[in-house]
């Protein structure tokens, strides 16, 4: 399975953890998702598969303002973009198997993780089931 994530996005609010874009199975074993995480002042990708943790791409600096952010996924090929720039990589990433057909938009599907609610603003959202290549990624990221 491969897929990409972008959002634009403008971030407000002071949420310990904010999940920005959740796309699962349905469970909280087996997802990818885009993450701000106020403890370390970054935006993260992250997939989990059956319940471990299997990739996680951090920025590498903070960001503030209205962001292009894309998360690429792929058998061991997962990527971070933030306005143009590739910030991480990780190619030791097992993304799951499973159709990922629950889509959570500023939450995560459960009404249980409200303390994750992104505090923001959304321009736009889109969702790919191909892992674009990193200069579409490039591209489609620059503001």
């Amino acid at each position: 399975m491969a897929g990409t994530i972008f959002l634009e996005v403008e971030r407000f609010g002071a949420g310990s953890f904010e999940n920005l874009l959740f796309l699962g199975d349905g469970t909280l074993n087996t997802f990818v998702n885009l993450v701000y995480d106020n403890a370390v002042s970054r935006y993260k990708g992250q997939v989990r598969n059956g319940g471990v943790t299997s990739g996680v791409v951090t920025a590498g600096a903070a960001y503030t303002g209205k962001i292009k952010i894309a998360i690429a996924y792929a058998a061991n090929d997962l990527v971070l973009y933030i306005n143009g720039v590739l910030q991480n990589t990780d190619t030791s990433v097992t993304v799951p198997s499973t159709a990922l057909s629950v889509l959570g938009v500023g939450s995560y599907y459960d009404t249980a993780y409200g303390a994750d609610i992104f505090r923001g603003a959304y321009s736009q959202a889109l969702l790919f089931k191909t892992r674009l290549t990193n200069a579409q990624l490039a591209e489609l990221t620059t503001t």
